[in-house]
């Protein structure tokens, strides 16, 4: 019988992980819910932001040059200035979406920081697979669907204040996203954001505690390792021209990068797994 148990303990059970999504938001709603307004605040913040300062250089615009342009000329000019607040927006909630998807990363394995926080995660009555998916969707799926939020909020503030018909404008900039640069731009964009979380993920793994901040370090050294590389001439003997000889197409090399990303993705999340897996199995030995 406890090999039945203990067997049944570690296959996915769909109904036991819904058990322990819904006991997971019961008990830890307040803090998603915090963490939610948090995010969704800084974006809501930004836009008020660039809003008020949109408003006035349009208004102190509109006035100084009333009289020395035609109104149709006068609106041309107006409209690309909202044009030009309005990109600005939505790189600063691209950054933002960038860094917030790394705090998420670095809060995926929070609850095992304490001694009591892993004995209470380990204690749930699920298979590890379970927990570690839930843990999945709450800050990688649940913390993707807040920052898009976020960003509506953003665009709608930027809408009901300055922007105007600008968001439509960039909107037709980008009715050829589907093909061409537009589309390698923002592919490798969205992609870089899911490769940053994932790396801040394992690091959660890692380090429970203090994680963000330590894998940033971590980040940072390895960046400055391959710049010194760089500096040093470690590389030059690599022939990049030929490179871009073979990488002639800019889809050929775009799908090279994003493979690559991909695997390095799959990569970290793997890892993260493993070690949630190994540290469920110390942890029945530890006694401190």
């Amino acid at each position: 019988m406890e090999k039945i148990m203990q067997s049944d303990n570690l296959r996915f059970s769909w109904p036991r992980f819904q058990a322990l999504m819904r006991s997971d938001f019961l008990v830890n709603k307040g803090t998603y819910i915090k963490l939610a307004a948090t995010a969704i605040g800084c974006f809501i913040a930004l836009a008020i932001l660039i809003s008020i300062i949109a408003m006035n250089d349009i208004n102190s615009f509109f006035k100084l040059n009333e009289s020395s342009f035609s109104k149709s000329a006068l609106e041309g000019l107006i409209q690309s200035r909202r044009y030009s607040y309005s990109s600005i927006l939505l790189t600063l909630c691209f950054w933002i979406v960038s860094i917030a998807m790394t705090v998420f990363g670095s809060l995926t394995f929070s609850s095992l920081s304490s001694k009591k926080r892993r004995i209470t995660t380990f204690m749930l009555p699920a298979s590890l697979s379970e927990k570690y998916f839930q843990r999945m969707l709450v800050y990688l799926v649940g913390g993707t669907l807040t920052l898009l939020i976020g960003c509506m909020f953003a665009i709608l503030i930027a809408q009901i204040t300055f922007a105007g018909s600008a968001f439509l404008e960039i909107l037709k900039d980008w009715n050829h996203i589907w093909d061409g640069e537009s589309f390698y731009i923002t592919m490798l964009g969205c992609v870089s954001v899911i490769l940053g979380n994932a790396i801040y993920t394992l690091g959660s793994s890692l380090w429970p505690k203090l994680s963000w901040i330590k894998t940033w370090l971590v980040v940072m050294v390895i960046q400055w390792i391959g710049g010194i590389f760089l500096i040093t001439g470690l590389f030059s003997g690599i022939d990049f021209a030929y490179l871009v000889k073979i990488f002639d197409s800019g889809e050929v090399l775009f799908w090279c990068i994003t493979s690559i990303m991909a695997i390095m993705i799959i990569v970290c999340w793997y890892f993260a797994w493993r070690r949630f897996h190994n540290t469920q199995i110390i942890q029945r030995f530890m006694t401190k």
